[in-house]
């Protein structure tokens, strides 16, 4: 709404799979390609070049897009909150922590489990249902997740109650499984924000992180706009205690704080003019 109340043309599009919490490298082709289509449209797009704003994997995902061959010349400018630079970190970050955000490491789970102990599709349902208790913040009369785990199978219930409660089974799981499964790290590759991956960007990248993100750790936004350097490529940083994981919380910081935030959006803005 902020941004169509300064003046932009703003398109939301759904992507089915991103909705349903999925993260795959098929999802960073439609974005290019639905890139493609919205420059070409004259009316949505008069000059033929748009601007990307997405946050958390979304936000890799749409950095990745935009180094992607048939998109590159077609984006001026991209603002990502909170993203990834390599997957590997932020798996783990969430199969080695313990006090890790609860929406984060179902999300995590959902996607990178089944590289771990095989595919269970009550399994898959039920970490589903634990998104979606955290990420809407049910209270406790509403939590649909005890009974979804209620009527598991016993050796999917153990699963879950191991990934939930045991850091031990966790750590295994991501040294044994995860660090050798070959699909997992062929994703890995295809889904991290390389030096070979970030080589095709033509476009700025501003990066604004939330200082004490529980997601995902600033550390990533600090390691590509590093690589971005590397590169030679127009970038911004902000690392701010003015948002958590792309939740907002306004205090005293705003007042300094405020300020360089608003100059790494005012570089977006420089660009996408």
């Amino acid at each position: 709404h902020a941004l169509s109340e300064a003046g932009h043309t703003v398109v939301v599009p759904l992507f089915e799979d991103i909705r349903g919490m999925q993260v795959h490298p098929g999802e960073v082709g439609d974005i290019a390609a639905l890139i493609q289509q919205i420059a070409a449209d004259r009316e949505l797009c008069p000059d033929g070049r748009l601007a990307l704003f997405a946050p958390s994997f979304s936000g890799t995902m749409a950095i990745l897009a935009a180094a992607r061959p048939g998109a590159a010349p077609l984006v001026n400018a991209v603002c990502a909150i909170g993203p990834y630079a390599e997957q590997e970190s932020v798996l783990s970050f969430f199969f080695e922590g313990e006090d890790v955000d609860e929406y984060g490491k179902w999300v995590v789970f959902y996607n990178f489990g089944p590289y771990a102990y095989g595919r269970h599709e009550k399994l898959q349902d039920t970490i589903m249902t634990a998104i979606q208790d955290s990420g809407w913040r049910r209270e406790e009369q509403e939590l649909e997740l005890p009974a979804k785990v209620a009527a598991l199978p016993p050796k999917e219930r153990e699963i879950f109650e191991n990934v939930r409660t045991d850091r031990d089974y966790r750590m295994r799981l991501f040294h044994e499984k995860l660090l050798t499964n070959a699909d997992c790290q062929d994703l890995a590759a295809k889904m991290g924000l390389t030096l070979e991956n970030l080589r095709g960007l033509e476009c700025p990248v501003v990066l604004v992180h939330g200082r004490h993100d529980d997601v995902i750790s600033p550390d990533e936004s600090r390691l590509i706009y590093q690589r971005l350097g590397q590169l030679g490529k127009k970038r911004a940083l902000s690392i701010t205690s003015l948002i958590s994981h792309g939740d907002t919380g306004i205090g005293p910081s705003i007042v300094v704080e405020g300020w360089h935030l608003l100059r790494s959006f005012s570089y977006f803005f420089k660009h996408i003019r």
